[in-house]
């Protein structure tokens, strides 16, 4: 139970000890055991034979992607998108693809690995094999009061073909050779950049243009739902909410580190949208966040440096997290142009002064609200002052490449 206190993995709430009898009703126990199946650490288990330690389970790989619509039956049916025959190399229902409680057989206590046998065996994915252990009380109360957790199953194959519940991104390359090397990656969350900044492999559609249809890969269910817009039964003015988890992991696997959960609005407009300028505008504003971002940092940087002290990057704090909800907005006014067919020039101004206002006052605070003296704050008045010059810069930049975009496309 990640959030209790045992040996050296300390918590700030928890008063317990490790003395103290840890017991679970069997509704806590049932979903631990779905938890633990899908994002367990990796690193040394209960030992059996000659496998003691176990792979970090499947959803530790990638950020769960989960659309929510206005009923749990709406959301049901908005994640559930049907087998495509027709893509070869998808996850495809056989004969023996079912959930593992309806196996003809138990699984085998040994460790094992394999490729998934289809959708439903790698929703109930058995990565470690779990043995519970309860007692009953004198007025009949069952408890969960033990547990043997021992390795299960690896999961072998490309994540990209069998996981319908992630986005995939490559890195990009000037070069055709260099690019078609490159992995594909499973956007993952982080503890300060919003999910905000992966919109483009979260929610736009894989186009024909090489530069981008074999850069990203949206998941399955967006595309499920682009097609109920087509057929009239979602209307092309809806949104719907993107809820993303992920959990971070140290280096080794072995623990814990942070419990990400963050959402995004899902205007329906933008995933129909098959507009290159549409994927670019956003491109954009992920990259004047981006290089704005950078600017601080250097700022930052550079003031320690000049001081003679410990590098230190308190300012990302300050910055990132503020800019979730006004990209947020930014994407709805996007969509919103996209349904009228107006220009989108008034979202892309929105971002900007959003953008432009949040880092000043995060590079105000910084400079002003500091008790400085002497040459300290000679050093911060003119980073500051060369911040300042950046933040302008990125800024015309940001609106020449908008435009430039977008006339060059009105041209052709």
């Amino acid at each position: 139970m990640p959030y209790r206190a045992v040996g050296n993995n300390a918590t700030l709430f928890d008063q317990t000890t490790t003395q103290d009898r840890l017991t679970l009703a069997p509704a806590e126990a049932a979903r631990w055991l779905v938890t633990i199946q899908a994002y367990d650490t990796g690193g040394l288990k209960t030992p059996y034979r000659k496998e003691k330690t176990s792979e970090k389970a499947p959803c530790n790989q990638f950020g769960c992607v989960l659309l929510e619509g206005n009923s749990l039956k709406e959301t049901l049916l908005l994640n559930a998108p049907p087998y495509n025959p027709e893509f070869e190399q998808s996850l495809m229902t056989a004969s023996q693809d079912q959930p593992i409680w309806e196996k003809p057989e138990p699984p085998s206590p040994e460790p094992d690995e394999r490729s998934p046998q289809g959708w439903t065996d790698l929703l109930t994915w058995p990565s470690r094999r779990i043995l519970l252990f309860a007692n009953e009380s004198n007025d009949g109360q069952i408890a969960v009061n033990g547990v043997v957790l021992t390795p299960g199953i690896r999961l072998r194959g490309e994540l990209r073909y069998i996981e319908h519940m992630a986005a995939f991104r490559r890195p990009y390359r000037k070069e055709k050779a260099a690019q078609d090397k490159q992995p594909w990656l499973p956007v993952l969350l982080q503890e300060r950049r919003g999910i905000w900044r992966h919109s483009r492999e979260l929610l736009l559609a894989t186009g024909e243009d090489s530069s981008r249809g074999h850069n990203r890969q949206r998941p399955f269910m967006m595309d499920h739902v682009a097609e109920q817009i087509y057929t009239e039964l979602i209307p092309s003015d809806t949104e719907f909410t993107m809820r993303v988890f992920g959990q971070q992991l140290d280096r080794n696997g072995g623990a814990i580190e942070a419990w990400l959960e963050e959402t995004l609005p899902v205007p329906v407009a933008l995933l129909r949208t098959t507009s290159l300028r549409v994927e670019s505008i956003i491109g954009f504003a992920v990259g004047l966040a981006d290089d704005v971002g950078s600017a601080l940092k250097w700022m930052e940087s550079q003031y320690n440096k000049a001081q003679g002290a410990e590098a230190r990057h308190t300012l990302e704090l300050a910055y990132w997290p503020r800019l979730s909800e006004p990209f947020a907005d930014f994407l709805r006014r996007l969509a919103d142009a996209i349904q009228r067919q107006a220009s989108e020039t008034p979202a892309t101004n929105f971002w900007m002064q959003a953008v432009r206002s949040i880092a000043r006052s995060t590079a105000d605070s910084w400079a002003y609200d500091s008790p400085r003296q002497g040459r300290s704050l000679l050093v911060a008045a003119e980073m500051h002052s060369a911040f300042t010059g950046i933040l302008e810069t990125r800024c015309k930049k940001f609106c020449d490449e908008v435009a430039g975009y977008t006339n060059d496309e009105d041209d052709a």
